[in-house]
């Protein structure tokens, strides 16, 4: 798998970038470019654990559910400072 990655990204353009509020990752195969929403994928994580500490008694299942919905509610600028801030915080 690891040498079948390798070729992936030796042919292909990799960026990180901003894509929507629904999409983690993009792949254009006819410009051979892949996209991951790294501001994305880290608000969700870290708003999942922080569910996961606000409401213990909780299942995967709602927590999941509960993700979702703050995401959808989050406005674009809320997740960057969400993330520019979880950041700025570890940096310290």
């Amino acid at each position: 798998m690891k040498k079948a990655i390798s070729d992936f990204l030796e042919s292909h353009t990799c960026k990180f970038r901003w894509i929507d509020k629904e999409t983690v990752g993009l792949y254009i195969p006819e410009k051979d470019e892949v996209y991951i929403n790294l501001y994305l994928l880290i608000a969700e994580t870290l708003l999942h654990e922080f569910l996961h500490f606000q409401y213990p008694y909780l299942g995967e299942v709602e927590i999941e559910a509960k993700t979702r919905k703050k995401v959808k509610n989050m406005k674009v600028d809320e997740i960057r400072e969400l993330v520019d801030y979880l950041i700025a915080f570890k940096e310290d």
